[in-house]
């Protein structure tokens, strides 16, 4: 008889899905690290944008006072 046994089968399709489910983590991961790192980035613009706009106003505000 040359078939495939059964314990063939379970064997296979264990290693099947175990690698199916190696690609899908190492996908997952891979999403993750890029979300972490735009909100990284997006919370770094913000910091600049906060700093830029404290500058301008204190600037602003010694023009105003070298005015006065």
């Amino acid at each position: 008889m040359t078939g495939v046994s059964g314990f063939e089968v379970t064997v296979l399709s264990t290693a099947f899905a175990f690698m199916a489910g190696l690609i899908c983590g190492a996908g997952i991961a891979t999403t993750r690290a890029t979300s972490r790192k735009r909100s990284i980035q997006r919370t770094a613009r913000l910091f600049d944008e906060r700093r830029l706009l404290m500058r301008e106003r204190r600037d602003a505000e010694g023009r105003a006072g070298e005015q006065a």
